[in-house]
């Protein structure tokens, strides 16, 4: 290889060492666009290091070394040898010399962080009342409710899904409760009376069995239970809790050979999982029904790894978590093949933990030092980043726009680009990778103050206040934007612009101006940066005021195209003599937006922020702040672009509080139907200090519970929140407001939506080099094969490349042309880079061409299918091949 420019030193990252920032013997080295890997073989792992736009090299993740742990098959001791090292902009593959392997690793489904999400109980105070617990122990979970044995107040309390308190048994009923097990017969408690059957929401016992020193229970199958008892597990009748057997026989321990002291334990018909507390340790054991009457429990394996006195246990469908006690006192997650996984809290330890319930992606733990139970788990927002976190006072856009996705659709990747005001400057800063963990350098564009964006493929759109007039601009890069024009024409005073962009790439942008609201509509498209600086893009002449016969001040508009027609779609508010109405009107290239339909009306601190965002087809939604037990989020959708409406709903499932300021996304879901997105702020009163941003979603109507995304940062007010999603619902960030340091020192923060259901998840399949032979002098088509147009939460791209002969009959893969651009259907041309095509240099010789196909699902459970690629070419005087 020639160099063809000098290399200039830019910076040098690490010291000899085993902490984050050292390296022991690193071997090899591997760059994509936003990273690079390097394999640090003392250590036994590979770094990922962020590449600064200025050169300079920052620790972002490592995979594996000491204190990490892979949940798939690689084991710290084996890395051995590790070599090289190369990704593909998907997974990170390495080279396992000691183990003669190529071990891959990478972000198949994204990772995401195990927080802290709420609790019960007031911290580190124990009392006897509805709000309070006093060293909580066993917990279980009905599907509506929890239940948990509140051991220091000898009751079982209830608590619902999002847990609050709901009711308690009366006095007198329970003594001393540790553990409990719930299945459709009732609620079974262990106490100190022994077992017990509650079959009317713990008011009452309808079966008691007096039984001494009983730690756990379980359900082994629809109807009957194993309970542990001293050193022995029972399998007890769920009905009359009479044994069926007292002590069921088990085979195959070792190490010891016995248990001592076993305490939680749990099954899924197949397998028993028990804490055997006094060996410090959890085992395994397969379930022998060839006897019927006399089933045993065969040893399988066990975890003894940093554990002591492991006391209660739960199982997901994929994995168990039990409480850890000692000097370890925190939670351990396992697959179900007892490999470790992960440990909550990491680093750090909780106060004595004892209960344990999984449901979903979430764990629910009695914390008994501190008398509370804590909801941890995969947030729906993982990352939570500070973006705006300086000692500036920062504030973010009018309308809840303050957030975009750039698309790079050859790369199959979206990034946030978030942008906020300081001091009448508006800056941006944009997400390294999906993740959005780590953010470029903040830019600063333009003076001004309120703004709002709007996304459309490779492409993010702003509009914003400057001194009265509303002014345009754009980025295709997320670096820089392009050289602001005017939109606003002659109009003075302007402020709080909306914007949004059509099926063809018009821009239309309104604001209010003289309580009323005006617009203006791009005279060309905007799909390159270069048609984005004419002067003449926005004509005073062509711009509108809605057409509204309301008398009152106009404000707070939203705007929303429709995707596959030229319809614009807006919702405001009309304010007059202290009371508010939302109101609904469309418009198009050819007509003005007009007054179309009215929602609701109140007094104007109840009823306002309107949103609106169109879906497929002729779906549109809307949401509002409006009046129900006090402000809640109201919503409405129509299927037929707006002409008829269905019933307005409340959609929040808080049941206290103020619900306000909502913002609003439409993408799909892993079916390939409409999901409605919705974030909001919620606060115990209306002084507007203490708010958190809440999410819910929806694609049938029904709007899951409302759930809290600000989990890191919960003190004072967390307000303005923007959400925004790709159309195909692949990629979902929220944004907001954090005043948690004070209202002079404001920040901005954003987080990406997890949910599992609608994540991308990539393969990569790479074809062998294929021999096309010689006299090969033009390409045809690209065909194949697949079945995403029955599989909506599906899709396949392929690309292809070519390589020239080495003049000896073989491939000369250092020649290789690029990648060619994503085909995205069948039956289209083969692309060839003219400046550098990989055409072998005559027809005498052999041409070689490659494909890989990228395959894509939103929905872990649908597979698409491909088979039948066909590469179409002429032989010089031959007909297509």
């Amino acid at each position: 290889m020639q160099l063809t420019t000098a290399l200039i030193y830019k910076s040098s990252y690490g010291s000899v060492g085993t902490g984050q920032d050292q390296f022991t013997d690193p071997r090899d080295i591997s760059t994509d666009s936003s990273y690079a890997y390097v394999t640090d073989n003392g250590n036994h792992r590979v770094i990922r290091l962020n590449i600064e736009e200025n050169g300079s090299l920052s620790f972002k993740d490592q995979f594996m070394g000491t204190g990490k742990a892979d949940p798939g098959k690689v084991v710290l001791s084996d890395l051995t040898e590790i070599n090289g090292v190369a990704t593909d902009g998907y997974y990170t593959y390495f080279c396992e010399t000691g183990k003669n392997r190529i071990i891959m690793t990478g972000d198949v489904a994204k990772k995401v962080e195990w927080n802290e999400l709420a609790q019960f109980g007031v911290t580190s105070v124990a009392a006897n009342d509805s709000s309070h617990l006093n060293s909580p122990m066993g917990i279980t979970n009905s599907g509506a409710y929890f239940y948990v044995a509140d051991r220091g107040n000898n009751r079982i309390v209830m608590l619902d899904q999002e847990l609050a308190y709901y009711k308690c048994s009366p006095a007198g009923l329970y003594t001393s409760p540790t553990d409990l097990y719930y299945n459709e017969t009732g609620l079974y408690a262990i106490d100190t009376n022994g077992l017990s059957l509650s079959t009317n929401e713990v008011q009452s016992k309808s079966v008691n069995r007096a039984l001494t020193s009983l730690k756990g229970v379980c359900g082994y199958d629809s109807i009957n239970l194993l309970v542990t008892r001293l050193n022995t597990i029972r399998w007890i009748n769920g009905i009359t809790l009479n044994d069926i057997k007292p002590a069921i026989t088990i085979t195959g321990l070792v190490t010891p050979a016995t248990l001592n002291a076993p305490t939680g334990l749990v099954t899924n018909g197949v397998d028993v999982f028990v804490c055997d507390t006094g060996n410090n340790r959890v085992i395994k054991f397969k379930i022998d029904k060839s006897i019927p009457g006399n089933h045993k429990l065969v040893y399988v394996s066990q975890y003894s790894q940093s554990v002591t006195g492991p006391k209660y246990i739960s199982l997901s469908p994929d994995f168990i978590y039990f409480t850890n006690g000692g000097v370890y006192n925190n939670i351990v997650k396992l697959d179900l093949n007892l490999n470790f996984i992960a440990k909550y809290p990491d680093p750090g330890a909780l106060s004595n933990p004892t209960g344990i319930a999984s449901f979903g992606q979430y764990c629910l733990s009695s914390e008994s030092g501190k008398h509370r139970i804590v909801k941890s788990g995969i947030s729906k927002f993982a990352g939570e980043i500070g973006v705006e976190n300086s000692s500036d006072d920062s504030d973010v856009g009018h309308s809840n726009h303050s957030l975009g996705l750039i698309t790079n659709e050859d790369a199959a990747v979206s990034l946030p680009l978030v942008m906020y005001e300081k001091s009448g400057v508006i800056y941006h800063r944009m997400a390294k990778d999906e993740d959005a963990t780590v953010f470029d350098l903040q830019v600063s564009d333009f003076n001004g103050t309120q703004h709002a964006l709007a996304s459309k493929g490779a492409n993010i759109y702003v509009a914003y206040a400057d001194s009265g007039q509303i002014k345009f601009s754009t980025t295709s890069t997320g670096k820089t934007f392009t050289s602001p024009v005017l939109a606003s024409g002659t109009y003075i005073g302007c402020s709080n612009p909306s914007i949004t962009v059509d099926k063809d790439n018009f821009i239309c942008i309104a604001w209010e101006s003289a309580g009323k609201i005006s617009y203006n509509r791009s005279t060309l498209p905007v799909n390159q940066e270069a048609n984005a600086t004419s002067p003449s893009l926005f004509a005073g002449a062509n711009i509108k005021q809605f057409d509204c016969i309301a008398d009152g001040v106009y404000s707070q508009v939203s705007l929303a195209s429709a995707r596959e027609t030229t319809t614009v779609h807006a919702v405001w508010i009309v304010t007059k003599d202290g009371f508010s109405t939302v109101k609904y009107g469309r418009g198009d290239s050819f007509s003005t937006i007009t007054d179309k339909k009215t929602f609701e009306s109140g007094a104007s601190d109840s009823v306002m922020s309107p949103k609106v965002a169109t879906g497929a087809a002729n779906q549109l939604y809307i949401v509002w702040t409006g009046l129900d037990m006090q402000t809640d989020i109201k919503y409405v959708a129509s299927i037929d672009a707006g002409t008829n409406f269905e019933n307005v709903k409340t959609i929040n499932t808080l049941k206290v509080g103020y619900q306000k300021n909502p913002s609003l996304t439409v993408g799909l879901d892993e079916f390939g139907k409409d999901v409605a997105m919705v974030v909001w702020e919620s606060t115990s009163n209306l002084t507007f200090n203490d708010e958190d941003i809440y999410f819910t979603k929806s694609s049938s109507g029904i709007f899951e519970a409302s759930t809290r995304i600000n989990t890191k940062v919960q003190s004072r007010a967390q307000t303005k929140p923007s959400i925004y999603s790709t159309p195909d619902g692949l990629i979902t960030f929220a944004s907001w407001r954090d005043s948690s340091k004070s209202d002079s020192d404001r920040d901005v923060y954003c987080a990406r939506f997890t949910d599992v259901s609608i994540y991308q998840l990539k393969g990569v399949y790479t074809s062998q080099i294929v021999n096309l032979g010689t006299h090969v002098s033009e390409f045809g088509k690209i065909s194949w094969v697949d079945d995403t147009q029955a599989k909506k939460s599906t899709y396949i791209y392929l690309n292809t490349r070519l390589c020239p002969d080495d003049g000896y009959g073989n491939p000369d893969t250092g020649s290789w042309s690029q990648w060619s651009s994503n085909y995205k259907t069948p039956n289209v041309d083969i692309q060839m880079n003219e400046e550098y095509s990989g055409m072998s240099p005559n027809l005498f010789e052999n041409q070689y061409i490659q494909y890989k196909a990228t395959i894509v699902t939103r929905n872990k459970t649908i597979t698409p299918n491909m088979y039948k690629v066909i590469l179409n070419f002429i032989r010089s005087g031959d007909s297509p091949s």
